[in-house]
């Protein structure tokens, strides 16, 4: 089983994320390494492992959704419309991933 996670900064927008890592906690720690240098207000917004997540935000509110799926479609569908729901129109994909199997 490998492991994957993403890491998002709703304010600076930054993101990192991990896949195909040994155990969760290579993952957590290589996702917000990658996050981190792009912004200081990263944190892990999703873990997962087995399939993909993906996250979708309104980068002018600050806000964000995640989604997980069996496909790199699945997730950003399922990102968007939990986005769109919860945060109106103006979402976008921010960052994916998949772990292998």
């Amino acid at each position: 089983m490998t492991y994957g996670a993403i890491a998002y900064g709703p304010k600076s927008t930054a993101d990192g994320y991990s896949y195909s890592k040994g155990n969760m906690a290579e993952a957590v720690h290589t996702a917000m390494a990658n996050c981190q240098q792009h912004g200081g207000d990263c944190k892990i917004v999703v873990t997962f492992s087995s399939g993909c997540a993906a996250v979708a935000a309104v980068e002018s509110k600050g806000t964000f959704s995640v989604g997980q799926g069996n496909s790199k479609a699945q997730s950003q569908s399922k990102a968007m419309n939990a986005c769109t729901t919860a945060h109106g129109s103006g979402c976008q994909i921010e960052a994916w991933t998949c772990t292998g199997n």
